[in-house]
Protein backbone atom coordinates (compact mmCIF):
# COMPACT_ATOMS: atom_id res chain seq x y z
CA UNK A 1 0.00 0.00 0.00
CA UNK A 2 0.85 3.33 -0.95
CA UNK A 3 0.14 6.86 0.60
CA UNK A 4 -1.01 8.51 -2.45
CA UNK A 5 0.05 12.48 -2.84
CA UNK A 6 -2.40 15.10 -4.63
CA UNK A 7 -0.49 14.83 -8.14
CA UNK A 8 0.67 11.07 -8.05
CA UNK A 9 0.23 9.23 -11.64
CA UNK A 10 -1.48 6.28 -11.30
CA UNK A 11 -1.44 3.39 -14.16
CA UNK A 12 -2.09 0.26 -15.05
CA UNK A 13 -0.44 -1.66 -17.95
CA UNK A 14 -2.51 -3.33 -20.44
CA UNK A 15 -3.40 -6.79 -19.54
CA UNK A 16 -6.58 -9.60 -19.96
CA UNK A 17 -7.24 -8.69 -23.39
CA UNK A 18 -7.04 -4.88 -22.87
CA UNK A 19 -5.26 -3.23 -26.09
CA UNK A 20 -3.70 -0.21 -23.54
CA UNK A 21 -3.17 0.32 -20.32
CA UNK A 22 -4.14 3.95 -18.84
CA UNK A 23 -2.74 6.67 -16.41
CA UNK A 24 -4.60 8.71 -14.16
CA UNK A 25 -3.77 11.78 -11.74
CA UNK A 26 -4.40 11.37 -8.06
CA UNK A 27 -6.63 14.67 -6.99
CA UNK A 28 -6.69 14.33 -3.59
CA UNK A 29 -9.68 12.74 -1.19
CA UNK A 30 -10.16 9.57 -2.23
CA UNK A 31 -10.42 10.19 -6.04
CA UNK A 32 -8.72 10.14 -9.32
CA UNK A 33 -8.84 12.12 -12.61
CA UNK A 34 -8.34 11.35 -16.72
CA UNK A 35 -8.86 12.90 -19.76
CA UNK A 36 -9.08 10.68 -22.58
CA UNK A 37 -10.58 10.49 -26.16
CA UNK A 38 -9.52 9.78 -29.75
CA UNK A 39 -11.52 6.58 -30.00
CA UNK A 40 -15.06 5.90 -31.39
CA UNK A 41 -15.24 9.55 -32.55
CA UNK A 42 -14.29 11.30 -29.37
CA UNK A 43 -12.18 14.17 -29.58
CA UNK A 44 -8.98 14.01 -27.48
CA UNK A 45 -9.48 15.28 -24.10
CA UNK A 46 -12.83 15.61 -24.25
CA UNK A 47 -13.80 13.01 -21.88
CA UNK A 48 -12.70 14.01 -18.02
CA UNK A 49 -13.59 11.47 -15.18
CA UNK A 50 -13.64 11.45 -11.37
CA UNK A 51 -13.23 7.67 -9.87
CA UNK A 52 -12.47 6.80 -6.51
CA UNK A 53 -9.69 4.99 -5.74
CA UNK A 54 -11.21 2.06 -4.09
CA UNK A 55 -12.79 0.96 -7.66
CA UNK A 56 -8.96 0.73 -8.96
CA UNK A 57 -6.73 -0.26 -6.42
CA UNK A 58 -6.62 -3.77 -7.19
CA UNK A 59 -5.80 -3.14 -10.86
CA UNK A 60 -3.02 -0.13 -9.89
CA UNK A 61 0.34 -1.57 -11.39
CA UNK A 62 2.51 1.64 -10.75
CA UNK A 63 2.54 5.01 -9.17
CA UNK A 64 4.93 7.79 -10.33
CA UNK A 65 5.05 10.79 -7.83
CA UNK A 66 5.47 13.62 -9.52
CA UNK A 67 7.08 15.74 -7.06
CA UNK A 68 10.47 13.73 -7.49
CA UNK A 69 9.53 14.43 -11.33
Amino acid sequence: NIALQVGDLVGWKAENGEEFGHVMIYIGGGFLADSHGGKEGRKQGGAYGQFSVEKYKNRIKYVVRTSKL
